[in-house]
């Protein structure tokens, strides 16, 4: 498959990536959509989780909208074929916001694999271009270009431009540059190649486009919209190499892309911030709004770990931050169904060493609290990990990395595998269902 304009130095920088890319065939995801699987021999070998009470709280009937979908994807029987299609594609979006929990990608990629092989997989969803921001990026996607790109992120003290609406922003020195996307193969996970691009950035700049042979039509910023654009393509593919359209003006500012495979099913988008917090993203309030172009139905926030790591932890100070973002956010999202997530306990460090901290379940009780008094749903985190005790039992048995806070790729794993047993209890708690299979 011709990749276009981008250059060798692409080709260079991708082979530096340990990674093994599929081919660019145009099947279709994969049809099949059985009953829910739950390992829950392996979730039970670790005595110290609270399965019991692993499900979201939540106000009556307030998560019925969402599974009231999540069940109509699940009795919407087999794919059908392109040339059968004469509606658009039946899809639940989801949006779960973080911090560096989030951004790494695993716990986040976790969960979205099992919703998608439940519920269908409408494609990778948001990905942002990290890599050109230079921190890390989540293992399934790379974005890269040959071209020098500065960064604003908004963890920057004082950023030299505004972060986009993934609280990330990056942006070219001339137009002279290509951007290569692609999404990895693996079998762990489901088919992520994509018949469309939606590109976030500035309203001021230019409109992207990709080879002629592989674009429907030129990508055309949205009118009412001029931070987005839309790119169709002729087929679906795993990379895509995109660049200004000639004789587009204006400051190449990009923020993220939605890959998308115009199928029916979950489309779980993730926003991650290494060292954010709160107070962080209050600050891009506007551009965060624009996530309401990605209509999602859940909206999951996941936020604690960095409010919690000062040894000046204040509660007030903490509750007036999530409302500075959450109460924006909400605006911009009137009928979306919030959630909130507490962090699991971590350590902090002391002159004698690591010890549990204390401040976690602080500011547990600062996000309970705050989710009971809006209306949102809760997922007890803390709680399921194992509570006060959790941090010792998790690096006892080796699902936490080296800093103490932070996890393994198998911790992160599990830990998307309780939020989604969480959600999958819920929902056949709600609907009078009991035919979760176990593996």
């Amino acid at each position: 498959m011709s990749i276009g304009r981008s250059s060798a130095l692409v080709l260079l920088a991708l082979s530096s990536l340990v990674v093994s890319v599929g081919c660019g065939a145009s099947a279709a995801p994969s049809a099949e959509r059985g009953k829910v699987a739950l390992d829950t021999a392996y979730l039970s070998s670790f005595a110290f989780l609270d399965r019991d009470s692993n499900a979201i709280e939540a106000p009556d009937s307030l998560l019925a909208p969402f599974f009231d979908h999540l069940r109509r994807l699940e009795e919407g029987g087999m794919w059908c074929a392109d040339d059968c299609r004469d509606t658009d594609p039946d899809v639940l979006s989801v949006l779960h916001i973080g911090d560096s929990h989030i951004q790494a990608g695993i716990l986040v990629q976790q969960v979205r694999t099992m919703m998608q092989n439940a519920f269908g997989n409408a494609g990778r969803g948001l990905v942002t271009p990290l890599r050109l921001a230079r921190t890390n990026e989540p293992a399934d996607y790379a974005i890269v270009s040959s071209s020098q790109w500065t960064a604003a992120k908004c963890t920057d003290r004082d950023p030299s431009f505004t972060p986009g609406m993934t609280g990330v922003a990056v942006r070219a020195e001339n137009h002279d540059f290509s951007i290569f996307i692609t999404v990895f193969d693996n079998k762990e996970r489901p088919d992520y190649r994509f018949s469309s691009v939606t590109a976030y950035h500035s309203p001021s700049s230019p409109p992207l486009v990709c080879d002629r042979e592989l674009s429907v039509d030129m990508g055309c910023p949205d009118t009412s919209r001029l931070w987005l654009s839309r790119i169709d393509l002729t087929e679906l593919t795993d990379s895509v190499t995109l660049f200004p359209a000639k004789g587009g003006a204006g400051t190449p500012e990009y923020w993220g892309f939605s890959l998308e495979n115009g199928h029916d099913g979950v489309l779980y988008h993730s926003i991650g911030v290494n060292g954010a917090c709160y107070l962080h993203y209050s600050h891009i309030a506007e551009p965060l709004s624009c996530t309401a172009a990605l209509s999602p139905e859940l909206v999951i926030v996941s936020m604690g770990t960095n409010e919690s790591s000062t040894s000046r932890f204040n509660a007030d100070m903490m509750y007036r931050q999530m409302d500075d973002m959450l109460r924006p956010l909400r605006e911009a999202h009137p009928h979306a169904i919030f959630m909130l997530t507490t962090p699991a306990q971590n350590f902090r460090r002391t002159r004698n060493g690591s010890v549990p901290n204390d401040n976690t379940v602080r500011a547990r009780d600062v996000i309970a609290s705050y989710a009971r008094d809006n209306g949102m749903a809760l997922w007890d985190m803390f709680a399921v990990c194992g509570g006060d005790k959790a941090a010792v039992e998790w690096h006892k048995a080796g699902l936490m990395a080296r800093d103490r806070i932070h996890y393994t790729e198998e911790g992160y794993r599990l830990q998307g595998m309780l939020l989604f047993e969480a959600l999958i209890n819920s929902y056949y708690n709600l609907t009078a269902r009991e035919d979760v299979a176990v593996d």
